[in-house]
Formats: structure tokens, C-alpha cells, sequence
């Protein structure tokens, strides 16, 4: 296995801080000329109704699939009572999937009454003659979180039966402390490999966020505070990892 770290040779940063300032320059020069009275406003009927559209397809498949995983785990464990001791059974197999699926669907579910009930209480919205609308995409949104809330406690649930010695305490406001506690050692490897790749990843998105409202407001509005709230998500994200790194450095 090749395990040599890929260095940045000094060409390549050269050559990128050219890119770099050749895109800037043109961004900021009027070599471009910038679209005038372009929107981002997808909308068939009313005024966003895509985007709320396109949500609320992806909660409604999502809840679908979770209610499908749920009558399969349960056809599952009734196959599976004679099944040979030493055989690893389908449901233990199949029960990550169904929670990344149900974990999956309360995101979604959550963005979507957040930007429904931001855009009731826009003045955008109160402009525009469309309460139906909106009263009806912020109904249809919380009867989704509360659908999706519920399938994933559902899943939880099927997953504490399979696995009782590590459990997930519904109640608990400290439940992925606790469950993190009954894992052993490979497991609690997987988990700091796996949150690390989260890490690392989460800084790729911020900056390609920052950069995504950089041409954002290049093309239609300048919009600071994205930029700002990705900003402070980025230290407060450096600042709890150099916290913890200080705490395991100060215990040794």
C-alpha cells in the first residue's frame, strides 16, 4: 500500500495563485459584463414553488424508503428465529442503511420548514399576494418533520432490540456520549477515522461555499452574510478541534 502524504510542490501553488488572480481580476474588472435584473427565483406558479417542490419529492421518498426499511427489519427478525448462531442475520446488516436513510430525511425535513418559515416571514412574502402558498408549504413541511422524527425513532428502536449492549438512549440529551462509551477500541477507531473524513471534508464544503457566494454576488446581489456564517462556522469548527487537541495534550 502506498502510503506517501502528496506534498504541494511550488509550481502548483504558483500556478494556482495565477488562476487565483486572473479570476479576480476579471470578476472585479468589466472584461465580464455583468447580467442585469437576473433573479434566482425558480418558480412555476409561485414564487419558489421549485425549490419547495423539488424538498418536499425528497422528504416524501425518504419517508417512503424509511417506512419500507421499517416493514423489512420486521419481516427480518421473524425469519430470522431459526436462523444458525453463528450466521451474521440481515437485519444487523441492514439497519445502518435504514438509519443513515432516516437520519437523511429528518435533515431535509428540518431544511425545509426552515426555509418555508423563513420565506412566510420574509417581506418578500408578505408582498407578494400567495398565502395559500405559503401556509401550506409550512403545514406540509412540519407534518414531515414530525413524520420523519418519528421513523427515525422507529428505526432507533429496531436498532436498541438487535444490539442491547449498545443501545441509544432516546431520552438522553447525551446519547452519542453514551454510545460511544460501549464501543471498544476498533469501533472507536472507525469512528475518529470516520469523523476526521467528516472534518476534512466540512472544509472543503466552507470553502467552496465561500467561494460559491463570492460568484453568487457577482451575478446577482452581494449577500455578506453567508459568507460571514461560514466564516464563523469555520472557526468555531478550528477552535473545538484545537480545544480538544489542547485537553489530550495537557492529559498526558
Amino acid at each position: 500500500m502506498n502510503n506517501k502524504s502528496k506534498k504541494i510542490s511550488v509550481p502548483y501553488l504558483l500556478f494556482m495563485m495565477a488562476i487565483g488572480g486572473i479570476c479576480g481580476f476579471l470578476l472585479t474588472s468589466d472584461s465580464i459584463p455583468h447580467p442585469d435584473h437576473l433573479t434566482f427565483k425558480p418558480s412555476i406558479v409561485y414564487d419558489y414553488d421549485v425549490i419547495f417542490g423539488v424538498i418536499g419529492l425528497a422528504c416524501f421518498i425518504f419517508s417512503m424508503w424509511s417506512i419500507v426499511g421499517i416493514v423489512q427489519l420486521s419481516s427480518m427478525r421473524n425469519d430470522e428465529s431459526n436462523m444458525a448462531e453463528d450466521e451474521t442475520p440481515a437485519s444487523e446488516r441492514a439497519i445502518g442503511s435504514f438509519i443513515q436513510i432516516s437520519v437523511y430525511n429528518v435533515i431535509i425535513a428540518f431544511v425545509w420548514f426552515a426555509l418555508g418559515f423563513a420565506y412566510f416571514a420574509s417581506r418578500e412574502a408578505r408582498d407578494n399576494d400567495q398565502e395559500a402558498f405559503l401556509i401550506a408549504n409550512v403545514l406540509s413541511s412540519v407534518v414531515f418533520v414530525v413524520l420523519a422524527v418519528i421513523l427515525q425513532a422507529i428505526i432507533l428502536r429496531h436498532y436498541n432490540k438487535l444490539f442491547p449492549d449498545r443501545s441509544i438512549n432516546l431520552r438522553s440529551r447525551s446519547a452519542q456520549r453514551e454510545l460511544f462509551d460501549k464501543l471498544d477500541e476498533a469501533e472507536r477507531f472507525t469512528v475518529y477515522r470516520s469523523a476526521y473524513s467528516s472534518f476534512k471534508a466540512v472544509n472543503h464544503m466552507i470553502t467552496g461555499g465561500i467561494l460559491f457566494f463570492i460568484l453568487y454576488s457577482f451575478l446577482f446581489e452581494f449577500t455578506p452574510l453567508p459568507i460571514i456564517a461560514l466564516a464563523i462556522i469555520a472557526i468555531v469548527q478550528k477552535a473545538v478541534y484545537y480545544r480538544e487537541a489542547n485537553k489530550s495534550n495537557l492529559g498526558r
